[in-house]
């Protein structure tokens, strides 16, 4: 049995890809910030295995590949991610914490955890990251709404920077965005 490792997958797509890996046959852990948001008919399937996951936390991530020892990962995907302005409001962060935090969790953290985790990828068959980026993350895809979101799109481009240097880094492994 194949095993994935999901980060952010207790909400959006973090969530939608845990079901879809369940539903395929996959072992899946899945890596949450709040645990308490997976649906409990998910939780129950013996295939998924949640972890509390906080990116941006040094020992989080330290407890999370003590959690794991040497079991194989056939594919992270670092999917934990926040935007640059809250759901209800284009009100768009411009203290230097809450713009570093955008930072710590689109761009640090993928790559932490990544690095973190070498040794269970290279036991892993498939031997893949998927890091989700973004278009905004882009320079083609530079238009004032980008422009005006410059925090989230800076570190998705930051990300696909990082990741692109992970690749390099661990030519063994496979890394995508």
């Amino acid at each position: 049995m194949k095993t994935i490792l999901i980060t952010g997958a207790s909400s959006g797509l973090g969530l939608e890809l845990a079901k879809i890996f369940v539903q395929n046959g996959w072992r899946v852990i899945a890596a949450c910030y709040r645990m308490s948001d997976l649906p409990v008919e998910l939780t129950k399937d013996p295939n998924l295995s949640i972890i509390s996951l906080d990116v941006t936390d040094q020992e989080k991530i330290q407890e999370l590949k003590n959690e794991l020892g040497d079991t194989a990962i056939d594919v992270l995907i670092n999917n934990a991610g926040v935007y640059d302005s809250p759901p209800e409001t284009e009100t768009v962060v411009t203290d230097i914490a809450d713009i570093t935090k955008v930072f710590q969790v689109n761009t640090i953290g993928p790559k932490v955890v990544a690095d973190r985790l070498v040794s269970n990828l290279q036991a892993g068959k498939e031997k893949l990251v998927v890091t989700i980026s973004s278009g905004m993350g882009t320079h083609g895809a530079h238009d004032e709404y980008a422009a005006r979101h410059w925090v989230y799109s800076a570190s998705k481009a930051a990300v696909n920077y990082a990741m692109l240097s992970f690749g390099i880094e661990h030519a063994d492994i496979k890394s995508v965005l």
